[in-house]
């Protein structure tokens, strides 16, 4: 997804997954291939699938203190989203953040639920 996020025939060729979901926004599928790339205090395990809602202006009050993605073409980056000063950052921990601008060329992703692996 990362390498062609625009294009609507690579899309169309990824795996994908039905959910019973009320939202009305964006929704993607991410498997968690290592959980060392997330932020402290999420638990999740090879194997478990995130479902992340797009970020846009009529959900923008719900993300803070959520994990969320910030992807651009050729990057991912996962953190929490945070307020500071009155601007929202994507915080991988204290020293890893990146900026948040709605108006920008990258899409924001906030979790919107889990499935976990049962073992």
């Amino acid at each position: 997804y990362i390498k062609h996020p625009k294009d609507e025939n690579f899309l169309k060729q990824l795996p994908y997954i039905i959910i019973p979901s009320s939202s009305k926004s964006e929704l993607l599928a991410m498997e968690i291939a290592n959980s060392e790339n997330l932020p402290a205090g999420y638990d999740y395990h090879a194997g478990d699938i995130l479902i992340f809602e797009i970020v846009n202006k009529e959900n923008i009050h719900r993300i803070l203190n959520r994990l969320g993605l910030r992807i651009s073409p050729g990057e991912l980056h996962l953190g929490v989203f945070s307020q500071v000063n009155n601007q929202i950052t994507l915080s991988l921990n204290e020293y890893v953040q990146y900026s948040f601008d709605i108006e920008s060329e990258f899409e924001y992703w906030v979790l919107k639920g889990v499935y976990i692996q049962a073992f």
